[in-house]
């Protein structure tokens, strides 16, 4: 393929044929995640949930140093030079050893200060990941660079479904937190051995100090930003453990992860392919600024009401899925995180953007000053309790908006009005829904049992119906040509896929 993806026809089909792949990826992922979820939810108590989340978010913030930003200057790059990939590989594999080393011999330091005895042994297991993804950063790249999210949607279900078949045994014979841990492991291992095996790349015995340098002239910047983001996303599982106690870190983790999976499984599908896909129109702004218009909407179109109708019926939903009483408290963080996930959706393609315009920079500062708010509001949430740190946590993302806005405008081209309108019009457009909500709250209907079955089934469908038809009236003519120009396209992929 060129540098610059085709024409627009070119480039539409081939983005249209990877939300299809990152979609039976994602969704199958998520789905069988959620299923898997519910299972340990009823079976693991809080306080080892606590030590899971502590020990995943410790694992995830280094798993950050491995790939060290090679993957995505990969995907940016126009041309790749003959030593660039194997460079890449090698090097990744030298830092997950280093790190490793550092992670086993500090962990019982760990364990000591947090009191947690179990945490040494469980960083040492969990540690092991940062070899599988050292493993597969450099492949996967490589295959998304070419869109060919076909092999990287199998990879991941393959290594989903090995992951769930080991914890679900694990848990059900009452071995508690090490079948989340085994799950995380054996995923990320059984994910690597399918990738290598949808690939004929394979690294040489070469090493290139020059093309290393080229890659971490990008990689620098972006491994920045991507050490924010990761300590951003984790950073407040580790404060709640350390600060409040494993059993409160136990029902934040089940809240944030509950919202997680769903936000994902409804706007992931486009964030996988959202940095090709910009990378591709880089130097033809006017179309930059469309994909970028119409991927926003679409990601804020799904996510805001399935995670608003998920947080609406949450008192309902989450004693269902969980089975146990102890769980409820998890409902008002859920409520509140619903939020600052719907605005996270929206939000989710801005460094994608500064990154395909080649300003890693500009996307590093937007991570820099996203990271400093955010930290800062939840060391003065914390000790008020799990309710302060969830508002806390949704404050971050609204406060720093209008900075993204800024650079967005400035180094991208994007339109701004047509973005904020579309932001406000997605919001806009729940008003109806909640409405609905609270007048069948108040009728005998509500009042039926099994709750879950007569009442927030159909309810959330109708929500869904009366949001979508609102959207549709409210949205304006150039949302709803781009809606028919979508379902329009992915018709005919489907028909000339069969």
């Amino acid at each position: 393929m060129n540098a610059d993806g085709g024409g627009p026809k070119d480039l539409r089909r081939l983005v249209l044929h990877g939300i299809g792949w990152s979609a039976v990826e994602k969704w199958g992922i998520r789905l069988m995640s959620l299923v898997v979820f519910v299972i340990l939810l009823r079976t693991i108590d809080a306080s080892e949930f606590g030590l899971a989340s502590f020990t995943t978010a410790i694992t995830s913030m280094l798993l950050v140093f491995v790939d060290a930003g090679f993957a995505k200057a990969l995907i940016q790059k126009r041309e790749l030079g003959g030593d660039d990939a194997t460079t890449a590989f090698w090097t990744s594999i030298a830092i997950a050893v280093v790190i490793y080393g550092l992670i086993f011999f500090t962990a019982p330091l760990i364990a000591s200060w947090m009191e947690m005895e179990q945490l040494s042994a469980m960083l040492r297991v969990l540690g092991l990941s940062l070899f599988a993804s050292a493993m597969s950063s450099v492949p996967a790249a490589l295959l998304e660079r070419d869109m060919n999210f076909k092999s990287l949607g199998l990879r991941s279900i393959f290594g989903t479904v090995v992951g769930a078949a080991i914890a679900v045994p694990m848990a059900l014979f009452g071995m508690g937190v090490w079948a989340l841990i085994v799950q995380m492991l054996a995923t990320l291992v059984a994910g690597t051995i399918a990738l290598w095996f949808s690939t004929s790349w394979r690294p040489t015995f070469r090493y290139s100090v020059p093309a290393l340098r080229k890659l971490m002239s990008f990689g620098v910047s972006v491994l920045g930003l991507e050490i924010l983001n990761r300590t951003q996303q984790n950073i407040d599982k580790v404060l709640v453990n350390v600060l409040l106690g494993p059993e409160a870190g136990g029902i934040y983790f089940v809240a944030q992860r509950a919202m997680k999976l769903v936000s994902e499984l409804v706007s992931s599908v486009i964030s996988k392919i959202a940095l090709t896909t910009f990378s591709k129109l880089q130097d033809d702004r006017e179309r930059l600024n469309r994909a970028f218009l119409q991927l926003t909407f679409a990601a804020g179109g799904i996510a805001i009401p399935v995670l608003g109708i998920i947080a609406a019926l949450g008192d309902i939903i989450m004693p269902y899925m969980s089975g146990a009483g102890e769980w409820e408290r998890a409902v008002p963080i859920m409520q509140i995180l619903a939020v600052s996930m719907s605005m996270a959706a929206i939000c989710r393609f801005d460094k994608q953007t500064l990154l395909a315009v080649g300003r890693p920079a500009r996307a590093f500062a937007l991570g820099l000053i996203e990271n400093i708010v955010g930290v800062a509001l939840l060391m003065i949430a914390a000790p008020f309790g799990l309710i302060a740190l969830a508002v806390g946590r949704a404050l971050r993302i609204i406060l720093t908006w209008p900075y993204r806005i800024y650079l967005l405008k400035k180094y991208a081209s994007i339109q701004i009005v047509p973005y904020i309108l579309n932001t406000v019009m997605l919001a806009a457009a729940f008003i109806v829904p909640l409405g609905l909500l609270f007048l069948c709250t108040y009728t005998p209907w509500r009042q039926a049992t099994p709750a879950f079955w007569t009442f927030a089934v159909p309810m959330s469908i109708m929500m869904l119906l009366s949001y979508y038809g609102t959207l549709w009236l409210v949205c304006g003519r150039r949302n709803r040509a781009a809606i028919r120009r979508t379902l329009k396209l992915g018709r005919r992929g489907k028909r000339s896929a069969t």
